[in-house]
């Protein structure tokens, strides 16, 4: 469940069902997520925080949704944006 500011000011949940795995890493597991509000599908990396736990490993997450945010190329995977909750991080990306 995600948690979005409306233009109100108002928090608003999004939520999201969990489809099939589609990777793995070393932080994390990639799988295709739906948005129940419009059905749209994305490719979500889920990174457990629990290996987060050393602050090297939190800032090499922060950095790649930085740089990846902020690239705009036909062979780059679109960066459609993150959340967290108390015990992921959220990375939506283009499927």
């Amino acid at each position: 469940t995600e948690y979005v500011k409306g233009s109100d000011g108002l928090l608003t949940p999004r939520y999201y069902v969990r489809g099939r795995q589609l990777g793995k890493g070393g932080f994390s597991i990639v799988y295709v997520f739906e948005d129940q509000q419009n059905g749209e599908t994305h490719a979500a990396k889920v990174i457990s925080k629990s290996l987060l736990d050393k602050p090297r490993a939190r800032a090499k997450v922060q950095t790649e949704i930085l740089i990846h945010s902020t690239l705009d190329h036909w062979c780059v995977v679109r960066f459609v944006r993150c959340f967290e909750d108390t015990e992921n991080i959220y990375i939506l990306l283009e499927l």
